[in-house]
């Protein structure tokens, strides 16, 4: 799971900036430095050759700028607004707001440097020793933001719903014209973005320093900074979030006999959903006589076992009168008159309780994918098989509603190793690649959240509109919507961007030896 949500305050091109602050409010003194620092590209076109990598450091500081200007319109605009602070507790305020004001104050002084080094020499700066200098400080203000996030949103959203005068006064200040009609939400995850961002703009300098250069070792070494501070992040927020939702479903999951215990540190959730259980026994029948089963399973992958479940009657309410040419779960696009049931409403993961009839370890699952195969069965199907020391102990077909979502399960329950992943998409020019040109985040455990820009490695695509990609920069595997990406098809683009990745990552391992 990608840590940056993908909504970004923006004008134009610009990252991060909200424009305009309101009548009778002069805007802070970086504004201006983020309009003067967008004339030397124009004044100063790049010369052939290292125009690319004097573009690289230059969106480094104009989007920095244009980051503490939205950052200001967070803390000056909404933390600091007198009608909001009489409607909030102080310990309210601070889980809403975090270290906001630190992490803007920490951002204002690396920008001052940043500003300082570009007025030495306009057309030949360097500024990844800058970067790498302020990692430390990155680090004491992202981190416990970042860490924040969940009582964040949890915060919010209690706000939004306990405190009769919090949503009035909210809406009144987003309606600001510096707000450009965003909510508070995307100010607030501006720090998230922006750590990530500045990973993948140091790594644009990096792949255009000249290799073997001291300026290529010293964007190494700032782009490894960034790149641990990224991954404590998200390991930060995704233990938080793993351990709340085991102990949710702790309460939810119900054993026959209590085979093991639910919650572990080792233990996280890659996904869970119900599916329609085919009756085995019906395979052998005409087509014309066919009946779909009605039987609901509902499914909870973990990293290392998979439990299956029924809902207990007692915890869903049941739709009557539901027809399955209605209902989702048995929607093939086209209509069975012939059947009508009566099927459960679609329930939150976190309400209702479940009672497990089935479990085994992720390695003893074997799928197959059946939908090509059986005849006379509709939908999108696959066998599911449990063994426990190679004897089988359950056995199941089940129907997904959609392509995507049969494929997303058959590639989360029989995952293919880091390393395969890796080969998969670097040692080979052939193998598509696509390129996000609207940023996505994240709305289930297997997918992925992109960043504009970002390249992946194409393992899976589904007819309808989904692909599975590792990306090139960290490996990450996951799924995006189609509409989020387009297809790189030149064969050099392909193996420019692996040599790309290639060098990065023989800089980076270069740097670790040394360090060893």
């Amino acid at each position: 799971m990608a840590l940056v949500p993908t909504l970004e305050p923006s004008l134009g091109d610009s990252q991060y900036s909200p424009s305009g602050w309101g009548v009778g409010k002069a805007a802070p003194a970086k504004q201006s430095h983020f309009s003067r620092l967008q004339q030397p590209l124009l004044l100063f076109p790049p010369p052939s050759g290292g125009g690319q990598l004097l573009q690289a450091k230059f969106e480094l500081i104009t989007s920095e700028a244009s980051y503490i200007h939205s950052l200001s319109i967070a803390v000056q605009h909404f933390m600091n607004s007198r009608e909001l602070n009489e409607c909030l507790g102080a310990q309210e305020k601070q889980w809403l707001f975090s270290k906001l004001p630190e992490v803007k104050d920490v951002s204002e002084r690396f920008l001052l440097e940043l500003e300082e080094r570009l007025e030495e020499n306009i057309l030949h700066f360097d500024i990844c020793d800058i970067v790498l200098r302020h990692c430390p400080a990155f680090r004491r203000v992202y981190l416990p933001y970042v860490t924040n996030q969940a009582y964040q949103e949890q915060t919010y959203q209690r706000l939004l719903q306990d405190n009769p005068k919090f949503p009035g006064i909210l809406a009144k200040l987003e309606e600001g014209p510096m707000c450009q009609r965003l909510p508070l939400t995307s100010f607030l995850i501006l720090p998230f973005q922006r750590v990530m961002r500045l990973q993948m703009l140091v790594e644009n300098i990096l792949k255009r320093t000249l290799q073997g250069s001291r300026d290529e070792a010293t964007a190494t070494k700032a782009f490894n900074q960034l790149k641990k501070l990224v991954k404590e992040c998200n390991a930060s927020v995704q233990s938080m979030k793993r351990t709340e939702e085991l102990i949710h479903l702790n309460k939810k999951i119900h054993f026959e006999s209590k085979i093991f215990p639910l919650i572990s540190q080792s233990r996280w959730l890659v996904k869970h959903g119900e599916l329609v259980e085919v009756d085995m026994q019906l395979i052998s029948t005409l087509a014309a006589k066919f009946k779909l089963s009605t039987k609901m399973v509902y499914l909870h992958l973990f990293n290392d076992c998979l439990l299956l479940s029924r809902r207990k009657e007692s915890s869903v309410s049941c739709s009557p009168g539901v027809s399955a040419c209605h209902a989702p779960a048995l929607s093939s696009g086209r209509c069975c008159p012939s059947v009508t049931v009566s099927l459960p409403l679609p329930v939150s993961p976190r309400t209702g309780k479940f009672a497990v009839f089935v479990h085994a370890k992720m390695p003893e699952l074997k799928v197959t994918d059946l939908s090509r195969k059986l005849h006379g069965v509709p939908g999108q199907i696959f066998h599911l098989q449990l063994f426990d020391s190679q004897r089988l102990k359950h056995q199941v077909l089940l129907r997904a509603q959609t392509e995507s979502e049969k494929q997303r399960w058959i590639s989360a329950m029989v995952p293919s190793s880091p390393q395969t992943d890796r080969e998969h998409v670097t040692e080979n020019a052939d193998t598509a690649q696509v390129q996000c040109i609207k940023a996505y985040k994240a709305q289930e455990h297997d997918e992925l959240t992109l960043e504009k820009a970002d390249i992946l490695g194409v393992k899976t695509r589904t007819s309808d509109g989904w692909v599975e990609g590792i990306r090139l920069s960290d490996g990450e595997r996951g799924w995006v919507p189609q509409g989020h990406v387009e297809e790189i098809t030149s064969r050099g683009a392909r193996l420019r961007n692996l040599r790309e990745n290639d060098r990065i990552k023989h800089a980076t391992s270069k740097l670790e030896e040394e360090q060893a």
